[in-house]
């Protein structure tokens, strides 16, 4: 028998230390009942304990953590390229700092002046940002992404906007106090005499703008393959076949829990009836009952004994998946017949029990050999009633598509063992959901007092249970593609600065005879080096963390070849894009004007 059960533990109390409960109790129990201590020694059965939330979340944690690690370095992107904004602008400031200083402002004083200036810019786009954040928590379900765990909790309240505000002006600080200390570090009486002369900005800063710049394109080549690699996985993952065709299915749920359907028999023609009315629906082409659905999240397994078979020393007993189907489940989801016959109309309750096996179990117990006419004992409640194997059939997936079938599965014919709970399975020649409402009144018509519930084509029910993949795929996307947006801007951001403080220097070049082509070479040349050295770190810094990704991926390796190699031309193409037009500007330099304002 199974039981879940939820318990809130008392203060100082731990899962750790129920689980070690549990364990003291089976082992009583296996030595108080002797004819079971073998099979639970064996099978693996017992309690098991997990905390609520691990339970919910442990299979999207990984995901959700790499997700932050996405927005960690688009965020340090946007404030590289915002601090490299702040040191361009503090250059253009100098003789205004050098006139605050020399009327007696201090360091320290013009500081604070300048973080002041960036802490306000940052908490603007913060507030920016908690405005977007309110349409993005709206688009959630546009995404697909509302059926993640606990994803019904996600809103914007209080702690959200704290911590937002909080974060801009602490990246206010940190990446404002980097320029600042920078701009407020020349002499007064040196900065007045060179303000009106000097045309370039120190090398210092520089090499402090590259530094940052070559840090978003080091991030950005990181977020880009990582984003690459999960959208190659995710599309892998989708050409996985669940062993069935998903299309044009519809499904619902349906309980019978009244007293009036009891008896086995009452339920079997309750069923008859119902499937006898969904049959006659215009475009349904198939109509079929199962106890589990496959990608549902329900799930019935049982042990069972095969006839004539001595279990090894040490082995489990048979335990497999199993389902109570009628005759035109497997042609309604298309699942292949191997060997043998499917189910008819002729296998009910006083013919003698009939069971279908999928591949795995076949192969398990009978390799190379004949299952049919063998006989299944037990796998359906007490006793050891036989089963006979008249059909085998294909492999089908049941909760996800990633993972392989290990475990077997057995279906019996529902007229020989009828469950309360059951899903209608529809396979239609037209649109699916032109059918709500035809199904509602069908069964309605049979008995009102029974609802439908759970209605979902089989392509949502195997869409949902992909959300866990889709959703950090889609978030890294568009962060990516932000990243993309921002390290380009920073490209062109260091360039256009640059050609605007060497005006006089390429008028100077022209002067000499150089020709356009040579100072956009100039320019570009280094752009170019800009854009390689963020390359290489970028490269270099996913590497070293592939290994953490890998284990997230479906079907592809950490160091797909293709993908680490589109990431970065795909980066570097925009960041030289960003190049031409500061190249351009380069080139239109008048040397007449240029040695003028010199």
């Amino acid at each position: 028998e199974y039981s879940s059960m939820i318990a809130r533990l008392q203060p100082g109390a731990s899962p750790a230390g129920i689980q070690g409960a549990l364990d003291t109790i089976q082992a009583r129990n296996a030595e108080r009942l002797a004819e079971e201590r073998e099979f639970w020694k064996t099978s693996g059965f017992g309690g098991r304990t997990a905390g609520f939330l691990e339970q919910n979340v442990g299979n999207v944690r990984a995901m959700l953590w790499l997700v932050q690690a996405g927005v960690t370095a688009a965020l340090l992107i946007g404030c590289a390229n915002v601090a490299s904004l702040l040191l361009a602008r503090a250059v253009g400031r100098e003789r205004e700092l050098a006139i605050r200083a020399a009327l007696g402002a201090g360091r320290a004083q013009l500081v604070r002046l300048l973080l002041a200036e960036s802490v306000a810019l940052f908490l603007a786009g913060g507030a920016l940002g908690l405005l977007v954040a309110g349409w993005g928590v709206a688009a959630l379900n546009g995404l697909g992404l509302a059926n993640l765990p606990r994803a019904f909790g996600v809103q914007l309240d209080l702690s959200v906007l704290a911590f937002t505000l909080l974060c801009a002006f602490g990246t206010g600080v940190v990446f404002g106090a980097l320029p600042a200390w920078s701009a407020s570090g020349g002499g007064s009486a040196a900065a007045l005499k060179e303000a009106g002369t000097r045309v370039t900005a120190g090398r210092r800063t520089q090499n402090l703008r590259a530094l940052l710049v070559g840090t978003e394109i080091a991030l950005a080549v990181m977020l880009l393959a990582t984003a690459g690699l999960l959208t190659r996985s995710f599309l892998r993952l989708q050409e996985v076949s669940p062993g069935f065709a998903a299309d044009n299915v519809l499904t619902a749920q349906l309980s019978l829990a009244a007293p009036a359907y009891t008896d086995p028999g009452k339920r079997v023609a309750f069923y008859d009836r119902v499937l006898e009315r969904v049959r006659a629906l215009p475009g349904v082409t198939a109509a079929a009952l199962t106890s589990a659905l496959p990608f549902s999240g329900s799930s019935h397994q049982s042990s069972y004994r095969i006839d004539g078979y001595t279990l090894p020393a040490g082995q489990a007993e048979p335990h497999g998946e199993r389902r109570s189907v009628s005759p035109d489940y497997f042609r309604a989801l298309g699942i292949p017949l191997l060997r043998g016959r499917l189910f008819t109309a002729q296998d009910d309750a006083a013919a003698p029990g009939v069971v279908i096996i999928d591949r795995v179990l076949a192969d398990r117990y009978w390799p190379g050999g004949d299952p049919l006419g063998r006989k299944i004992l037990g796998g359906d409640g007490p006793g050891d009633k036989p089963w006979i194997v008249v059909g085998v059939v294909g492999t089908v997936k049941h909760a996800n598509l990633e993972d392989p079938v290990t475990k077997e599965t057995l279906y019996y014919s529902f007229a020989q063992s009828p469950e309360r709970y059951v899903t209608l399975v529809l396979k239609t020649a037209t649109a699916p959901a032109a059918l709500l409402a035809p199904l509602r009144a069908a069964v309605a018509a049979v008995d009102a007092e029974q609802p439908l519930y759970d209605i979902k084509t089989m392509t949502a029910r195997i869409d949902d249970s992909l959300v866990a993949r889709r959703a950090p795929m889609v978030l890294l996307s568009l962060f990516s593609a932000v990243a993309l947006l921002l390290a380009a801007l920073g490209v062109y951001g260091v360039l256009a600065f640059a050609v605007t403080q060497r005006t006089s220097e390429f008028g100077v070049r022209l002067a000499l005879g150089a020709t356009a082509g040579d100072i956009a070479a100039l320019v570009l040349r280094q752009g170019f080096r800009l854009v390689t050295l963020g390359l290489a770190a970028g490269l270099g810094g996913y590497l070293a963390v592939s290994r953490v990704i890998g284990r997230l991926l479906y079907g592809v390796a950490p160091t797909d070849p293709v993908t680490l190699a589109v990431a970065p031309a795909v980066l570097a193409a925009a960041a030289l894009a960003a190049c031409l037009l500061p190249a351009r500007r380069a080139t239109r330099v008048d040397p007449i004007v240029a040695l003028r304002a010199e």
